[in-house]
């Protein structure tokens, strides 16, 4: 009876990990996503900067 125990709770910090797992995915994929609209910006201040420098 002992080792069936141990096995369940084995099972459920596997569980717990794969969340976890997740959740960290979610996170970079976030950060991805910041990262892309900050690039577009310096673009813009780029391409005014140039604007600029032609006038």
């Amino acid at each position: 009876v002992l080792k069936k125990k141990k096995k369940k709770k084995k099972k459920k910090k596997k569980k717990k990990i794969k969340k976890i797992k997740r959740k960290q995915k979610k996170k970079k994929k976030r950060k991805k996503k910041i990262k892309k609209k900050k690039k577009k910006k310096t673009d813009y201040r780029i391409q005014i900067l140039m604007a600029y420098t032609y006038e």
